[in-house]
């Protein structure tokens, strides 16, 4: 069970810095039910260092990154 305070103090003393310049997928492998504002707390705090976020797996990424190609 994802706990809202803990989750917040953790994304705010990670190293967001690690990411920039990057393409970042956001996903749960886990056999768990995640809120959606949980992941929208991360892209929040990605969006200042990366390139672009997606809400989804590698393949969505891959998806996307070859969509803004073309």
């Amino acid at each position: 069970m994802l706990r809202e305070k803990e989750f917040r103090n953790a994304l705010k003393e990670a190293d967001w810095s690690i990411y920039a310049d990057k393409n970042v997928a956001i996903t749960c492998t886990a056999d768990a039910i995640i809120p959606i504002w949980a992941y929208m707390l991360i892209a929040i705090y990605l969006e200042p260092y990366v390139n672009m976020v997606v809400f989804g797996n590698l393949e969505d990424l891959e998806n996307r990154l070859f969509q803004r190609l073309y």
